[in-house]
């Protein structure tokens, strides 16, 4: 995978602020130096992107500090990394949406088709984003991981996706302190909200320390031309 890294224009499609550093915040900030260009993209809109819910949060005084709080550290994050960047502005998903329903469906089409319009896939050498089983099942990680995936067989694109320590092909261990610095950035939701500490949390703590782990994307669509479901 560092080999498919080198001198290459990298794109990092992740469905949520702060999906960025959780997932691959360690392998960005050890290999920036040798990437080319990197741009991360953003799926979801900040409206919907705290939890797993498509209505957006009353705009109260606090949810107007918190979003800007994280469109903030998503700034900061792409200014650290010397990376662009390009927000989608999707609504999420229910949690309790499967790939066989319909707004999983369309939502998918419209990631697909915001990213092919808003990125010059052209350019682009190599995309990370969500693996199939969202992480930790994730609906919206799954409607982007089926998205990206479709974008990457179109463009004839190398895909890798986020992975566990018990199923990838590969293993990047990097020194703590890099990635520590990018969470950082994302732990102040505003005065009325605890600290964002995902190491505290079962679905995301194994992602907050010095390894992170990467699976290669098949590069051949299967006879229908759809993501297999999980």
């Amino acid at each position: 995978m560092i080999k498919d890294l080198s001198n290459a224009a990298v794109l990092v499609i992740v469905a949520h602020y702060d999906d960025e550093v959780l997932y691959c915040g360690g392998l960005l900030s050890s290999t920036r130096n040798r990437v080319h260009a990197l741009r991360l993209v953003v799926a979801t809109g900040v409206e919907t992107t705290s939890a797993p819910r498509e209505t957006p949060l009353k705009v109260s005084a606090e949810e107007r500090i918190r979003r800007k709080n994280r469109i903030g550290a998503f700034r900061a994050v792409c200014k650290q990394l010397k990376a662009e960047s390009t927000e989608l502005e999707v609504a999420n998903l229910p949690q309790r949406e499967g790939r066989a329903t319909t707004i999983f469906e369309s939502r998918r089409q419209l990631i697909h088709d915001r990213l092919c319009t808003q990125v010059n896939l052209e350019v682009i050498d190599l995309i990370l984003t969500h693996g199939p089983t969202g992480e930790y099942g994730h609906a919206q990680h799954r409607c982007v991981h089926d998205a990206v995936i479709n974008v990457a067989r179109e463009h004839a694109k190398l895909a890798w996706c986020f992975a566990s320590r018990d199923e990838h092909d590969y293993e990047h261990q990097f020194t703590i302190s890099r990635k520590s610095e990018l969470l950082e950035h994302y732990r102040d939701h505003g005065p009325q909200r605890p600290r964002w500490s995902p190491e505290r949390d079962p679905r995301s703590s194994a992602w907050t320390k010095d390894r992170e782990w990467f699976s290669r994307a098949p590069s051949f669509p299967p006879a229908d031309g759809k993501v297999p479901t999980v």
